[in-house]
């Protein structure tokens, strides 16, 4: 992919900015507090130069408003997903990533003062394949904030959808969550729309 291998972070960024453009006028991000990007090893951001989920978000955040932030780290290299099957994608992130419990707290203190009951967190990737990775740092943010985690919301935003992905995958109970904001079939419908 271009924007992850070829240093297109111009690209990136408007990806992020017509991918916000597309939904914004819904009020989809009416209730968003926060944008996470799904993080790359120190390591693999050295070798590739910039995380392109990062450079997505600024896109996201400059047409929302909405804040990105680092409420997850990944906190163990990982090997390349690209050809891994499911089982293997999942078994290679699982434990990657390390929620910040402090700075989950303070987004957490945002919301409230802006009206929220609950902290709206999208995460950002660039492409789904399993929704291991999206799972996994999901489930960092919850682990880091027990006491809080019925009172946290995601949304996953991401430019494509790859390989034999069934939505379905990424479900309320894998993410420990009451509900999602869409449903399998809105998501892939919303996905396959033509474009203009």
């Amino acid at each position: 992919m271009v924007i992850k291998y070829l240093q297109e972070e111009w690209t990136a960024r408007k990806l992020g900015e017509m991918m916000a453009t597309d939904v914004a006028e819904s009020g989809f991000f009416d209730t968003v507090d926060v944008l996470q990007p799904v993080p790359l090893h120190p390591l693999r951001q050295i070798q590739r130069g910039y995380n392109q989920s990062e450079r997505i978000a600024a896109g996201v955040s400059s047409i929302s408003g909405c804040p990105v932030a680092q409420l997850v780290k990944r906190s163990r290299h990982t090997s390349t997903q690209t050809r891994k099957s499911a089982s293997e994608r999942s078994e290679n992130v699982s434990g990657a990533f390390r929620g910040n419990s402090h700075r989950i707290k303070k987004a957490f203190a945002k919301a409230k003062a802006a009206g929220h009951e609950v902290l709206h967190i999208v995460i950002i990737d660039d492409v789904i394949t399993t929704g291991s990775t999206i799972i996994n740092c999901a489930r960092a943010i919850l682990e880091a904030v027990p006491d809080e985690a019925e009172h946290i919301r995601f949304s996953v935003m991401s430019v494509a959808l790859a390989g034999q992905l069934r939505m379905g995958r990424i479900t309320p109970e894998k993410l420990h969550i009451k509900d999602c904001t869409v449903s399998s079939e809105e998501f892939v419908a919303l996905q396959h729309r033509p474009l203009a």
